[in-house]
């Protein structure tokens, strides 16, 4: 395939590696983002099995109070309040995780947006190499007009003598 020659342009190419690496970057960073949604919802699994545990600690018998007591030291509202406070924290990781998926989102943005300049400024470059071309063959073809007329003119001269 036989590309323009504006796209041999060494400041095109500039363009279009920086275009590249910032779409390898955003693909980088959405693999992040995908990593993230498992972790949390992993987490939310994990704080559902913790919260219905917690449930078990809300009215036991007492007959399963004096055993905790007896096994564990402690009483059923120390676990109650212990698998509440876990669910609790993770919930503070899911919500530290959201944090960090919107902060890569905004780098997505920011990257996107640079995206769409750097294509503008490509586009206009390519653009400005078109046209310089233009005039290029418009000199060129002047000057072979020009060239051919005055051989023309000698060649007229030459047989008119």
């Amino acid at each position: 395939m036989t590309y323009p020659t504006w796209y041999h342009h060494p400041h095109y190419k500039e363009y279009t590696k920086e275009i590249q690496s910032n779409h390898e970057k955003i693909t980088n960073i959405k693999g992040k983002i995908k990593t993230l949604l498992r972790e949390m919802s992993g987490l939310e699994h994990t704080r559902g099995l913790v919260v219905r545990k917690a449930w078990d600690f809300e009215a036991p018998p007492a007959s399963h109070i004096k055993i905790l007591e007896k096994y564990t030291g402690d009483c059923d509202e120390c676990w109650f309040y212990t698998y509440s406070s876990s669910a609790d924290q993770i919930e503070e990781l899911q919500v530290n995780k959201a944090i960090q998926i919107s902060n890569h989102q905004v780098d997505i943005n920011v990257l996107k947006e640079k995206n769409k300049v750097l294509n503008q400024e490509q586009d206009d470059l390519r653009d400005s190499i078109i046209e310089k071309e233009k005039v290029e063959k418009e000199k060129e073809r002047r000057a072979a007009k020009r060239k051919a007329d005055a051989e023309e003119r000698v060649k007229e001269k030459a047989n008119s003598k």
